[in-house]
């Protein structure tokens, strides 16, 4: 798992400075209404979820894309879908 655990460390620093770089970007003239950095900021708090609760020792699980994470959630745990 530690593997793992360093992988998503990377993912959440790649992301957290994704966001950063594009902070001043605005939404395109071609009428998008969400900026670049608000987009990737909403994946990088679904990769930063299961890093931080496995650095707090709670349960993460890694599962096929095909399981509802839903019932992951519903017993405590934070699935990452593949």
């Amino acid at each position: 798992m530690e593997g793992k655990h360093n992988l998503l460390k990377i993912i959440v620093e790649g992301m957290d400075f994704a966001v950063d770089a594009m902070a001043e970007e605005t939404p395109s003239d071609s009428g998008d209404k969400w900026p670049p950095a608000a987009i990737f900021g909403l994946i990088a708090d679904y990769w930063r979820a299961p890093y931080n609760a496995y650095e707090n020792g709670e349960p993460v699980a890694w599962t096929n894309f095909g399981i509802p994470p839903e019932l992951f959630y519903a017993m405590g745990i934070v699935p990452i879908n593949e």
